[in-house]
């Protein structure tokens, strides 16, 4: 690589092969255990757009929030006395569990421990079609979890409202704005996202 930002992209690199393996995203595996309508895993890693619909993912949409809905969470923040905070959920997609298995060779900055041995793909992974939606998926899951309950009329604004805590969560990918009167519980809650 021949750039001025050679040292931060190697570091970037580096982070992420660790937080693949700290978060059990890719699994080694003998060849011998891939199955056989699996076995046409030379192209399928190169670029996305060797992924097939229906066979290695069925659906990707994935939900958003709409700029209004930014707008309309800092008024009703406003309006109620919510402090609002804005976050990042750090490697997000690397929480979600793939529902189909991907394989993947092995590769120069990633190799397997083991000669004969390649990789399933056990959670979601940058550069799947589907990673998106898995992820979307999970969250709302952990927030409903959580006993947070869904706006009808917003589809990534979550809600709680205890006898003192009132917490309003709106997502977007990977970015999230939390307005509450509970400081607290905000510190608990993005420590829970990361």
């Amino acid at each position: 690589m021949r750039s001025k930002w050679q040292d931060f992209w190697v570091m970037a690199e580096m982070e992420e092969n660790a937080a693949l393996r700290a978060n059990d995203v890719i699994q080694e595996i003998p060849c011998e255990a891939v199955p056989e309508y699996a076995q046409s895993v030379d192209k399928m890693f190169k670029a996305r757009n060797y992924q097939r619909p229906c066979i290695v993912f069925r659906e990707t949409f994935a939900l958003v929030a709409r700029f209004s809905s930014y707008k309309l969470l800092l008024a009703v923040a406003v309006e109620l006395g919510l402090d609002g905070y804005g976050g990042y959920i750090n490697t997000t997609y690397l929480n979600a569990w793939l529902g189909i298995r991907q394989y993947l060779r092995s590769i120069d900055s990633y190799p397997c421990g083991k000669a004969g041995h390649m990789y399933v793909v056990l959670k979601a992974l940058y550069g799947l079609e589907q990673f998106g939606r898995e992820r979307n998926s999970e969250l709302i899951q952990w927030f409903i979890n959580l006993g947070f309950q869904g706006s009808l009329t917003e589809p990534c604004l979550y809600y709680r409202l205890d006898e003192k805590t009132i917490v309003y969560a709106l997502l977007y990918v990977d970015d999230i704005l939390v307005a509450t009167n509970d400081k607290k519980y905000k510190e608990k809650l993005f420590e829970d996202l990361n």
